[in-house]
């Protein structure tokens, strides 16, 4: 291990709050690696109107210039939704970038877990399409998980009682991030990681390895991908393995 570990930023999922990283956040961090869960502002109802996914974007820019600043460097980790607005945050955050810029620190990779992650021009909703959501319901500009099917889709791994009661953790979710588009490919600006969950009913893996045939295509560069038999969500069914993905991502080089 280097001497120096980045600071891990993770960008949760749609629905998801931070606690639902906990398990990671307090391991990463355990093994010396600063480590903190970004709590999108598209999650939970509020009043006014409900936040973009260029809203999101922004609120992880900010996040990670306030560490960049620090002079420090950035593994950005992106579940699910996540993926779309942590690629659209990297405009100028990259360390590369801040260098030419003369500042110290900057992201320098972006590690999707089974995340969405389409060229410029795409959505998450066009990036499903075809995926089952069934379990998701409409309320206004706010979306909300139906419990028994979304722990059927979300949490396949778990036990059916320890899944549903996961689901109903989750909280509700601006729908018009699902519209957004992509207008910043970050995946240009830095290295890429990839975790494929193969048993995934929320984003198949096939969709996963379209993303991944995407970037390498757009950028000419070569994602590192790895693999584990799990679900959509190995945050809850599975950490110790995504700890110790994320962990070789923080030590892979350029």
């Amino acid at each position: 291990m280097s001497s120096t570990n980045p600071t891990i930023l993770i960008v949760p999922g749609s629905f998801s709050p931070p606690y639902f990283y906990t398990p990671i956040s307090d391991s990463l961090r355990a093994a010396g690696y600063d480590t903190y869960v970004i709590y999108l502002p598209s999650i939970g109802r509020k009043p006014g109107p409900a936040p973009t996914m260029l809203d999101d974007a922004a609120y992880i820019a900010d996040a990670a210039t306030k560490v960049a600043d620090e002079g420090k460097d950035i593994l950005l980790v992106a579940h699910s939704y996540g993926g779309i607005p942590a690629t659209q945050a990297i405009k100028g955050l990259a360390k590369t970038q801040r260098k030419q810029a003369g500042k110290a620190g900057g992201i320098v990779r972006l590690a999707y877990l089974s995340a969405l992650a389409p060229l410029v021009g795409g959505t998450a909703g066009a990036a499903l399409e075809g995926c089952d959501f069934s379990y998701c319901r409409i309320d206004g500009a706010w979306m909300y998980h139906d419990i028994v099917p979304s722990a059927t889709f979300n949490f396949s791994d778990l036990p059916e009682a320890e899944g549903q009661a996961w689901a109903r953790k989750f909280e509700n979710h601006s729908a018009v991030t699902f519209a957004g588009e992509l207008t910043y490919p970050g995946y240009e600006d830095v290295e890429i990681s990839w975790l494929i969950c193969k048993n995934d009913k929320t984003v198949p893996p096939s969709f996963q390895q379209g993303f991944i045939d995407g970037i390498e295509k757009a950028t000419g560069k070569k994602v590192v991908v790895d693999e584990i038999d799990t679900g959509h969500c190995p945050n809850a069914s599975a950490p110790e393995k995504v700890v110790e993905w994320i962990k070789k991502a923080a030590q892979e080089k350029a």
